[in-house]
């Protein structure tokens, strides 16, 4: 009978233990970040990778926020709003929201990412192209790089490379040079715009251009040389 009671007292200590203890704070005495901003932080950063051109999906996020979080407690349902451009990746303050309700606030937000990227594997040299077994895919944190890298070996190989770059080295679009749209001894068309008006010709290119710069073209039948700018490929304009 007496071994009963302890064991009845033993449990109804252990259920008391419990209702206690088991939504308490953690031990360290911080406030436990909640999922539902978290989320909400994680699907912004991640749309606005998307909106700089790059693919989410090949990118691992992570967010949370920072300093002291008991202002999560004023607001059951708090709204995250962010105004800006660009990547929403490292340090940040984010705006928040609570409701209808006239509450909000500023706090610091801590966005973390890792991908794929794109990276030297055998060293390159200034002017050279790229080819794509000079290339390959490594796990890296782009936190911090304000979106100068690739995540797919296509978008690299092929391109002219602005400086050396060394094996290990992540490659970014300031580590290549614009493309060439015209080549120097390549049949061009020329077109004279004047106004509205757009008349075609045919020409060689005397030098290679990206576009936008200049290009000196010779004109086929006249032998005449005019100047114009590279507006796509193998297509020179010349204003009238």
């Amino acid at each position: 009978m007496m071994f009963r009671q302890l064991v009845t007292k033993a449990f109804s200590t252990l259920f008391l233990l419990l209702s206690v203890f088991g939504n308490a704070a953690p031990l360290d005495g911080s406030t436990p970040q909640t999922p539902g901003l978290v989320s909400q932080l994680n699907k912004m950063a991640e749309q606005s990778i998307d909106l700089s051109g790059k693919e989410s999906n090949n990118i691992s996020i992570q967010s949370e926020f920072e300093g002291d979080l008991s202002w999560q407690e004023q607001c059951p349902h708090w709204t995250i709003e962010h105004s800006g451009s660009g990547m929403l990746l490292g340090r940040i303050t984010i705006h928040l929201n609570c409701g209808h309700s006239k509450i909000q606030r500023w706090v610091p937000a801590l966005i973390k990412a890792s991908a794929h990227v794109v990276v030297i594997k055998t060293p390159i040299r200034n002017g050279d192209t790229i080819p794509a077994e000079s290339l390959g895919l490594e796990s890296r944190e782009i936190t911090w790089l304000h979106g100068n890298f690739f995540l797919h070996i296509a978008d690299v190989a092929g391109a002219t490379a602005r400086r050396s770059l060394n094996s290990g080295m992540l490659v970014g679009p300031n580590d290549l040079a614009p493309p060439m749209l015209v080549r120097r001894g390549d049949q061009v068309m020329i077109e004279a715009v004047a106004g509205n008006l757009t008349v075609s010709d045919v020409g060689i290119a005397l030098n290679d251009a990206a576009r936008g710069e200049s290009v000196r073209v010779q004109h086929t039948d006249t032998g005449k040389i005019v100047q114009g700018y590279a507006v796509d490929h193998d297509v020179v304009r010349i204003s009238l």
